[in-house]
């Protein structure tokens, strides 16, 4: 096929991974002022920064987010920021488009969705990251008396290779906190 394209192939796969987390800072910040800008809203610093916070960096959370502050018709301050953010967390329809991490859940994880939800719950309701073996303890061991510690590492990586959590030295935890606080409201924990 590749001839009939007048393309060649490559013995390796030379792609790389490139993970397309949030924004930086400031390039949040950059995007949010436009977007301020673009629904003619007066705006301070303090209304921006709060939208960053809101948004984590997320440029769809973000967008969502203005247009809802248009749609408001109040001053666009980081109260109404906070008021827009928590109508669009707790109205189903609003959220739908980023609530696809929680129905997946069940499809992709099958035998182990169950396992998973409660790490994520877990990680979610955790103030600080938490270490494996704490993670591990949490499950009773198995029918044969084994401690599930193979499985519970296999879900664990699983889920911060599909971008929920991230395994730092201090811990596991969520990799974005803005995904971790729509988690808690969705999940009422």
């Amino acid at each position: 096929m590749s001839c009939a394209a007048n393309t060649t192939e490559g013995a390796i796969n030379d792609l790389e991974s490139v993970p397309c987390g949030p924004l930086d800072a400031a390039s949040s910040r950059l995007l949010i002022g436009m977007l301020l800008r673009g629904i003619d809203a007066d705006f301070d610093e303090r209304t921006v920064e709060a939208m960053v916070e809101r948004s984590g960096g997320i440029p769809y959370l973000m967008h969502h987010l203005a247009n809802t502050l248009r749609n408001m018709g109040s001053p666009c301050t980081p109260a109404s920021v906070a008021a827009a953010w928590e109508t669009f967390v707790h109205d189903r329809d609003q959220s739908r488009g980023v609530i696809h991490f929680l129905t997946r859940i069940s499809r992709y994880y099958a035998d182990d969705a169950a396992l998973a939800d409660r790490l994520l719950d877990m990680t979610a309701i955790a103030p600080e990251p938490l270490p494996f073996d704490s993670l591990v303890e949490a499950f009773p061991p198995d029918a044969q008396g084994d401690i599930p510690r193979a499985r519970v590492l296999q879900v664990v990586d699983n889920l911060v290779d599909d971008h929920y959590l991230r395994d730092t030295a201090a811990g596991v935890e969520w990799r974005y906190p803005v995904v971790r606080r729509i988690w808690r409201v969705r999940r009422k924990l």
